[in-house]
């Protein structure tokens, strides 16, 4: 499985996102905070929408307090679908 992850060029999957993606990175994460802006300028370039935020907690916030995750993943789904809320409208009513 590592393997694979470095044979695939992440920035290029970024760049081809249609969906408003959220980034959201421990303050202290080194290993992720070291290539995020170039993330979210791959995804902005490529004509999609995206949202850095950095938060106090760990890389593995999502097992280490999963409380405190959810509400990072609801509060970033209410900012992106405000933003760009023709992205999670329903498939017969996008234009």
């Amino acid at each position: 499985m590592i393997n694979n992850f470095t044979r695939r060029n992440f920035l290029n999957v970024a760049a081809r996102a249609r969906l408003p993606v959220l980034f959201v990175n421990g303050r202290g994460d080194r290993l992720f905070r070291a290539q995020e802006r170039e993330f979210v300028d791959a995804v902005r370039s490529g004509g999609g929408y995206s949202r850095l935020f950095h938060v106090n907690g760990p890389h593995d916030m999502s097992i280490s307090d999963p409380a405190a995750f959810t509400r990072l993943v609801e509060r970033g789904h209410a900012l992106l679908s405000e933003a760009r809320p023709e992205a999670f409208a329903p498939r017969d009513e996008r234009t």
